[in-house]
């Protein structure tokens, strides 16, 4: 079974997981190591092979939707997510994992613009789903609005599109969450698990 916490950046995502795995010692968490690209590459290779449908869906969203600028960065947090469930599908059915920001994070994340129910259905229908879904509607991205030391990719786009883009985040995890259970997802919100 996996289960994904996605959302809002900011909302509390990182928190609710490590809350979730200390609460249950047998759930595990698939990371993939941005510093290791070889690994990464790998696990997104599995994932586009065992699930060629769900990876061309994602790599044409992110080319319709990316943020103007950003569509190598996004093209690669895409990739990542594939690679999370990649590497999920190398471990035993009956093993609990979880997955920080994977496919349905990057489905409410990575577009410009607010999507539309049809936009989302038809994505949803493509992707390879968990079979929980812990959302993070509120948050307050404050990794975009940091000490310019460490400016994030986001950020070098501008306060204008980066409020754009905050604006259509809100809205697509409003809209994506609400079509999961559609798709045999249950949706539970951040604060319930941390509980």
């Amino acid at each position: 079974m996996i289960i994904e916490f996605c959302g809002v950046p900011g909302g509390g995502k990182s928190t609710a997981v490590a809350a979730y795995l200390s609460a249950h010692p047998e759930a595990l968490l698939i990371t993939v190591d941005m510093r290791r690209r070889l690994p990464e590459a790998w696990y997104a290779l599995i994932f586009t092979l065992r699930h060629p449908v769900s990876f061309i869906s994602l790599v044409a969203f992110v080319a319709r939707h990316h943020m103007s600028g950003l569509g190598a960065y996004s093209l690669h947090l895409a990739l990542r997510a594939c690679a999370k469930y990649g590497k999920a599908s190398c471990y035993s059915t009956k093993t609990e994992l979880v997955i920080d920001e994977g496919l349905v994070h990057a489905a409410m994340t990575l577009s410009a613009k607010p999507l539309s129910s049809n936009e989302v259905s038809a994505l949803l229908s493509r992707l390879i789903l968990p079979s929980r879904a812990v959302v993070a509607s509120e948050g307050s991205f404050h990794r975009f609005h940091g000490p310019r030391d460490v400016v994030h990719p986001r950020a070098l786009a501008g306060d204008e599109a980066l409020q754009t883009w905050e604006s259509a985040v809100r809205a697509n995890v409003t809209v994506v969450s609400r079509h999961l259970p559609a798709f045999g997802v249950k949706v539970e919100g951040v604060a319930r698990v941390v509980r």
